[in-house]
């Protein structure tokens, strides 16, 4: 009798000839150090991929057992993503990303955290980030406490309950199951959403989050935030958030998340874009008047920023790294008297 995965390794590409066989030889490695390999699953889901993506795969397939499916047509990010997980036969399914590299030991760290009677809702990892234009890990850690949290209740979000980052999240295939067939308020983040009506299932869900980097994340020379539309992202997020009334959520909690990604973040988002070419257009108004229209914040110091020459967006770019500085001085401080 088959034993059932503890934890499916799902992997969606589309194009990933040149990255993808990193991500795989990380498995390979962490997978040394797992004792009972039955309780790791290894899924690869191909969204139709022009290259040679396929080949790759299969090089890795007959070694390392890895479930390798092609969809008979692109069918999206979405898409692919809900078919990993209809697919996955373990409790539950780790997002990695194309070039992401898991840590050595983290495999081991996972079955050791996950291996008991526990039900949980979705597990959020910390992770590294690898900058190729510097050629380093930027970002050693992207969780700012010590030891691993568990978060209880649906309107618990003290620490977050989700990542944007799809490898940085693990989902319950069950519970993602029960809310497989609700609408999507944005298209391309659904691991968001989908994370977001699974806690609101429950009044009692749990959310694990583990510190200490468990993946690299790879940032490539020319990912999204080297666009001058990549503010985009942000705005999908804030309309994520505020879907959260319509999904069973505490108006106040909606209220802070929103509050909280229309702020700084906003500033961020708006200075990161003009810095690789954003011009002012109607559509780029439209876009921040849906739904920023009677936020004195955006008009503030939002507004100002978007019409702020290009070049000289070094302005707000210093403010904003001094304003980083204090927080992070600020956060030590409050670390050491803790």
């Amino acid at each position: 009798m088959n034993k059932t995965p503890l934890i499916t390794l799902g992997l969606p590409v589309y194009n990933g000839e040149s990255c993808i066989s990193f991500t795989l030889e990380s498995i390979r490695d962490a997978l040394n150090n797992v004792e009972d390999k039955t309780q790791i699953e290894i899924l690869v889901s191909d969204n139709k991929s022009i290259d040679k993506t396929s080949e790759v795969v299969r090089s890795f397939v007959d070694d390392y057992q890895i479930k390798y499916y092609c969809n008979e047509t692109n069918i999206g990010y979405d898409g692919n993503i809900d078919a990993i997980v209809k697919r996955a036969n373990g409790k539950y399914v780790w997002f990695l990303g194309c070039g992401e590299k898991v840590k050595i030991d983290s495999l081991s760290r996972l079955i050791e955290k996950l291996n008991n009677d526990i039900e949980y809702t979705n597990i959020l990892l910390d992770f590294d980030i690898y900058d190729e234009r510097k050629n380093t890990i930027t970002d050693k850690r992207v969780f700012n406490f010590e030891n691993d949290i568990l978060l209880e209740e649906k309107n618990n979000f003290k620490y977050g309950k989700y990542g944007p980052a799809v490898s940085s999240n693990i989902i319950n295939k069950k519970m993602w199951l029960k809310v497989i067939e609700k609408p999507f308020v944005v298209d391309g983040w659904c691991h968001i959403e989908r994370i977001l009506n699974m806690i609101a299932l429950e009044s009692n869900s749990r959310t694990l989050l583990l510190v200490n980097p468990y993946f690299t994340l790879y940032r490539e020379k020319d990912g999204w935030w080297t666009k001058p539309n990549s503010y985009l992202l942000l705005l999908l997020h804030i309309k994520v958030i505020k879907s959260m009334l319509n999904m069973g959520y505490d108006k106040d909690v909606v209220k802070k998340l929103q509050h909280k990604q229309s702020r700084l973040a906003l500033i961020g988002a708006v200075v990161q874009s003009k810095n690789y070419g954003l011009k002012i257009s109607k559509k780029l108004f439209n876009d921040l008047l849906e739904l920023f229209k009677y936020d004195y914040f955006f008009w503030i110091f939002v507004f100002p920023i978007l019409i702020l020459p290009n070049k000289l967006i070094f302005i707000p770019k210093i403010v904003l790294r001094i304003l980083h500085e204090i927080k992070k001085g600020l956060r030590n401080v409050k670390k050491a008297f803790s």
